[in-house]
């Protein structure tokens, strides 16, 4: 039997769909979205962005679709190992980034990278383009950060470019 008009697929959902939790070949989604109690992994690193109104979007969007608790679960697991991973290999790619850096500027690097803080208040002049460059944490990596202090420190002199230098 072919199930056709969006009517006859709810006639059926609602027919059969009990019948199948009740003898356990399917299990049944929860009552509501909230019921999934999508929490903010543990294994998610600090620093990593949690953001509550997505994890509500998701319960949402499983709830929808009839997604069992455990199913739930594997998904919100998989969706954290995958941050995570991605995590790592930025950070490691960060970590060598500063590195790099480091060897860039040698012993001038503290000064320079001081310099770069200072030039970036000079670019970054609105509230809402100050806010992105501290949220998104861009300023602190290494491939935003390294041509900020080769700027800065061309800048840094130039009293006409930096009032305050």
């Amino acid at each position: 039997m072919k199930v056709n008009s969006e009517q006859e697929k709810e006639h059926w959902r609602k027919e059969h769909l009990p019948k199948l939790y009740a003898s356990g070949v399917l299990e049944a989604p929860p009552a509501t979205p909230e019921a999934y109690e999508i929490k903010r992994p543990a294994e998610i690193p600090e620093g990593l962005a949690w953001n509550e109104e997505r994890a509500s979007d998701f319960g949402k969007v499983l709830h929808k679709y009839g997604v069992s608790k455990a199913a739930a679960a594997e998904l919100l697991a998989l969706h954290t190992q995958t941050l995570t991973e991605n995590y790592q290999g930025l950070k490691t790619s960060e970590e060598e980034g500063i590195k790099a850096l480091k060897e860039e500027f040698k012993d001038d690097y503290d000064n320079t990278y001081e310099a770069a803080a200072r030039f970036a208040k000079s670019i970054f002049k609105t509230e809402e383009e100050l806010k992105f460059y501290e949220l998104s944490g861009v300023g602190n990596h290494p491939l935003f950060l390294g041509p900020l202090m080769r700027m800065a420190k061309h800048a840094g002199p130039d009293s006409s470019f930096l009032k305050d230098a």
